[in-house]
C-alpha cells in the first residue's frame, strides 16, 4: 500500500478521508487490511494462537461478501486506498471495525463510527451494541459504549475473549 505517511513534524500529509459504501469488488482489499489489523494491533492482547485463529476467518469469503451486501457496510479511503471499514448489522449492532494498522489514531475509526451511528439513528435506533476485542475495548468506551458482559468464545478449540458492549 502506497499511502502518505506523517512528514518529520509528525502531521498527516494526506489528504482528507472519505467514506463510501463497500462493494462486492472491495473485499479482497478489506480482507487484507482485516488480516494486517489483527496479526499487527493485537499482539498485546492475545496469545499467537488466538491470533491465528481469529485472522482465519478471512478465509471464508463469501461470509465477508455476505457482510459487504447484507449490511450497512462502509469503507474509508484515502488516495484511493482502503484504510478502514465497519458495518453496522440490524440496525444498531456494530458487526465489524478496522482500521489500517499504518493509520491509527487519526480520526478513522471516528469517522468511521460516528456515520455508522448517523446510519443507525435514521433507522430510529438510538443505541449501539457491538461485541469487541480487548484491543478496541477502550475506543469504543470513549464513544460512550459501556461493558455489558465479557464473552468467551471458542474457536477451534481456542478461547478467545472479547465484549459485548451497549451505549
Amino acid at each position: 500500500m502506497h499511502l502518505t505517511e506523517p512528514n518529520s513534524t509528525g502531521k498527516s500529509i494526506h489528504t482528507s478521508t472519505s467514506l463510501r459504501r463497500a462493494t462486492t469488488a472491495d473485499v479482497a482489499e478489506i480482507l487484507a487490511l482485516f488480516v494486517g489489523t489483527v496479526r499487527s494491533t493485537c499482539v498485546n492482547d492475545y496469545t499467537p494462537e488466538q491470533i491465528d485463529v481469529w485472522a482465519l476467518s478471512a478465509k471464508n469469503v463469501d461470509r465477508w461478501t455476505a457482510f459487504v451486501t447484507d449490511q450497512h457496510f462502509l469503507v474509508a479511503e484515502i488516495e484511493g486506498a482502503i484504510v478502514g471499514f465497519g458495518s453496522v448489522d440490524k440496525g444498531n449492532y456494530v458487526n465489524l471495525m478496522y482500521v489500517h494498522k499504518d493509520f491509527l489514531r487519526r480520526g478513522i475509526a471516528d469517522t468511521i463510527f460516528d456515520a455508522l451511528q448517523e446510519h443507525a439513528l435514521l433507522m430510529g435506533f438510538e443505541q449501539l451494541t457491538a461485541d469487541v476485542s480487548i484491543t478496541a475495548r477502550p475506543f469504543f468506551e470513549s464513544k460512550g459504549l459501556r461493558v455489558v458482559k465479557q464473552n468467551r468464545k471458542q474457536e477451534n478449540g481456542i478461547g478467545i475473549t472479547n465484549y459485548r458492549m451497549s451505549q
